[in-house]
């Protein structure tokens, strides 16, 4: 991080660099982004759901590249399956904070459990294993995603939302703001919000009003 701060300086970068360890319950500096950039990265953690799931939720398009194997060691195909390979801290590149190799199958999957839609293409040599590394261009798979559902809209949540819950919930302050973006086509007869009131609540209120605001007008409640 140190040689990262000192070559912005060194190139006069007008850019933000912030040290975040993606291991632990990390929160990026933004609330969203247009694009993130994903390169090199996914074999160094521990848990690559939690990371990708925050990519997610933060960014509109991802641009990922890793490595992944074709076959195990012991030649096993793995190419159809979706599986991941846990390495041994010494196995690949004598670098133990190596961990998973994903087989093309598992980070296909992988990907559709965080995300709607994926555009995915392979850059992988035929038969690659897990290990070792090797100098030659990186065995890897990229895509380009948007974030949620697979829909036209664009919908940024702003300010008043809670990181999300493991199973995609995200709680709310008791204001809160999103940004809808209808299709280019301006196709959009309706839209809706699916809200969850927990049961405790209504117990102690009774009953909770909800007000709705867009662009400042108020079109009822």
């Amino acid at each position: 991080m140190r040689g990262i701060d000192l070559l912005r300086d060194a190139l006069g970068l007008s850019v933000g660099v912030h040290d975040i360890d993606l291991d632990g319950r990390f929160h990026l500096p933004r609330p969203d982004y247009r694009f993130a950039f994903f390169l090199g990265t996914l074999y160094h953690l521990k848990n690559p759901y939690y990371v990708l799931e925050n990519l997610a939720w933060h960014a509109d398009w991802c641009v990922l590249s890793t490595r992944i194997a074709q076959v195990t060691p012991r030649r096993t195909f793995i190419e159809e399956d979706p599986v991941a390979y846990l390495l041994d801290p010494r196995e690949a590149n004598n670098d133990p904070t190596n961990y998973w190799i994903f087989s093309p199958a598992g980070l296909l999957r992988l990907l559709s459990a965080r995300d709607g839609r994926c555009l995915v293409t392979s850059g992988s040599d035929f038969g690659s294993t897990p290990t070792p590394f090797t100098p030659r261009p990186m065995n890897g798979c990229s895509f380009c995603s948007r974030a949620g559902p697979a829909s036209d809209l664009l919908v940024r949540a702003l300010h008043g939302w809670y990181p999300p819950e493991n199973d995609g919930w995200r709680w709310t302050a008791k204001t809160f703001a999103l940004e809808v973006v209808p299709p280019a086509d301006g196709a959009l007869s309706e839209f809706a919000l699916r809200f969850q009131v927990p049961g405790q609540l209504l117990e102690a209120q009774g009953q909770v009003r909800l007000t709705c605001a867009i662009e400042a007008a108020q079109p009822g409640l």
